[in-house]
């Protein structure tokens, strides 16, 4: 009678919460359905923005990204293929993007599951995931990449923590987060450069996996196979993705890559022109200084017409630099150099701009090693900063703003910015986004204006905002002692070499907020050296779910953890508990 009465209080509380999940769906849905489309067009974002929007437009018309230019293929461009196939379903942009994040956030609260007694905590997990401001923020509104790349990064996370929180269960109920790993790696990797950040938390779980995988004595062989095809499924799905993208890339352009900014002759040919820099740090953070520049146009003559071609378009420092000093920052020089060497003609098509950067890669290499060019130290091959000890103390300083506008929630208003699009060309995003942009304006101020819905709308999220920044910070700090209590049963558990359950949640719960560091980590060196426009919480907005993650599944489980300890405490303190009593 007490374990039926049991199950019927469960049942009663799982229909509650999900109702009450229900709610905060439409809740939510119908807060972020006032929101409007902010474009920029034309001049304004030709490697961002613009880019993603006019590249899906040719894919809706055949055309894969379109004609090549040394635009074409220099970005991950899945959101292009995202966008245009939201477009030909007739899904409108921003709530597709929702939509994705709704998939996302399902995904993780259920991934977490196996680290609580009472699934019920799934639920709240979802709640703290699903009302995120990140998810609303203005960056969101743009139509650009890093409006679906956090979901695709909490996709990738839910399927290795949902699998591999399962490692005891069967093989099958695996399956599918496997499938979600593979996916969301794949996917996220073709929409941003620096998806490579996901690779640590991947191979560290994987590994993590196998390894206690195969301590495990109570499984035959063929469920240790079985369980084992996991990340192997994952890796396969995530090569379909990435390989099946190449393909495309390869038929219209000839060249099976996934973009030829990070393809190994573009950062050969950069990093030969760094290795050829030696003149230190630069005040500006400049990657490749005028002075190196100069020097190895009158070394190399194929650079030199290309430094040729800049002397001749001032107009590049505008855009990537400094005119008064003829310099481009580190953020710029390889877009310049980009752009130079299309006006120098090396852009007809992608295999003429690969031959040319692997020689000029080639002749700056020789010279260097011939001695015509002072240089400092072996090949390199990169677009990023060197390191260098005077970077440390700016990092320090950003990574100190990026953690404040991440559990400050700042830049996370749900209104608009005024979209740049010219009046004929907004329409026509408008009906190929299937989303009103912010075109109206006020004409005393220019500024934009909103419906009274849409000002309601932002007064809700507003009120949601302030709740996540006065719980963030009591949750992030009982997370980490829950991590803490996991880590050191992980350590009884091996102790006793029982190597199991325990063992891998806690390696997979910091690995989550490690990731989480090294995340901001990266974002906050390549702002502190190359950058430099202010943080910008765009940038950091797949770690926003992480977090959320992290601070509500480490809170329920910090409270399980605590009713468990006083569950013992008043089992003990009860009259006939004790030793004595039971002798007696």
């Amino acid at each position: 009678m007490i374990d039926k009465r049991k199950k019927m209080i469960s049942a009663a509380v799982w229909l509650l919460l999900i109702l009450a999940a229900v709610l905060l769906v439409f809740f939510k849905l119908e807060l972020t359905g006032n929101q409007m489309v902010e474009g920029y067009f034309s001049s304004y974002a030709p490697i961002d923005d613009t880019l993603m929007y006019d590249s899906a437009v040719s894919i809706s018309k055949g055309e894969w990204l379109g004609e090549y230019s040394w635009k074409t293929l220099s970005k991950h461009m899945f959101f292009s293929v995202w966008l245009a196939a939201l477009s030909e379903l007739e899904i409108p942009y921003l709530q597709g993007g929702q939509l994705l994040y709704l998939v996302a956030c399902i995904a993780a609260a259920w991934a977490v599951a196996p680290l609580f007694k009472r699934k019920q905590w799934c639920v709240p997990v979802f709640a703290a995931l699903w009302m995120s401001p990140y998810s609303w923020a203005q960056f969101t509104l743009r139509v650009y990449r890093d409006n679906i790349f956090p979901s695709l990064c909490l996709l990738f996370f839910a399927g290795m923590l949902g699998f591999g929180l399962r490692l005891k269960e069967r093989a099958w109920k695996s399956i599918g987060f496997a499938l979600l790993a593979g996916l969301g790696l794949g996917t996220a990797w073709l929409t941003r450069e620096d998806g490579v950040w996901l690779l640590p938390f991947a191979i560290c779980a994987a590994l993590a996996y196998l390894i206690v995988l195969l301590l495990q004595k109570q499984f035959t062989l063929r469920q240790k196979l079985a369980r084992a095809a996991m990340p192997a499924l994952s890796l396969a799905v995530c090569l379909v993705c990435i390989g099946l993208y190449c393909w495309q890339n390869y038929t219209h352009y000839g060249r099976f890559i996934v973009s030829d900014f990070t393809s190994s002759e573009f950062e050969d040919a950069v990093g030969a022109l760094l290795r050829c820099d030696t003149d230190g740090v630069h005040e500006q953070k400049i990657l490749v200084c005028k002075q190196t520049r100069d020097k190895v146009a009158a070394a190399v003559p194929l650079y030199a017409e290309i430094e040729q071609v800049i002397a001749e378009n001032p107009a590049l420092y505008g855009g990537y630099g400094f005119p008064e000093t003829e310099e481009f920052n580190s953020g710029g020089f390889y877009w310049a150099l980009r752009v130079a060497v299309s006006e120098a003609g090396y852009y007809a098509d992608a295999v003429t701009a690969r031959n040319f950067y692997r020689e000029l890669a080639d002749a700056i290499n020789a010279a260097c090693d011939s001695g015509a060019l002072e240089h400092s130290g072996g090949k390199k091959s990169t677009t990023v900063m060197p390191w260098h000890s005077a970077y440390l103390s700016p990092t320090l300083g950003e990574f100190g703003n990026s953690v404040r506008c991440l559990l400050g929630f700042e830049q996370t208003t749900g209104l608009a910015g005024l979209s740049t699009a010219p009046q004929e060309q907004a329409e026509e995003m408008k009906a190929f986004l299937h989303n009103d942009l912010s075109t109206m304006v006020s004409p005393d101020t220019g500024a934009a204006m909103y419906t009274v819905e849409q000002r309601d709308a932002e007064m809700q999220m507003r009120k949601v905002t302030r709740i996540y920044q006065a719980l963030i910070i009591p949750m992030l700090a009982l997370a980490l002692m829950c991590l803490g209590v996991w880590i050191a049963r992980a350590i009884r558990e091996m102790r006793k070499k029982q190597t199991g359950a325990q063992t891998l949640g806690a390696i997979l719960f910091l690995g989550v907020f490690l990731s989480i560091l090294l995340r901001i980590g990266i974002v906050s060196y390549i702002e502190a050296v190359s950058f430099q426009i202010g943080t910008y919480l765009l940038y950091l907005s797949s770690a926003g779910p992480l977090i959320l993650l992290f601070a509500a599944a480490g809170t329920a489980g910090a409270f399980e953890i605590a009713a468990g300890w006083l569950s013992g405490f008043l089992k003990r303190k009860k009259p006939g508990s004790s030793k004595a009593a039971q002798k007696t």
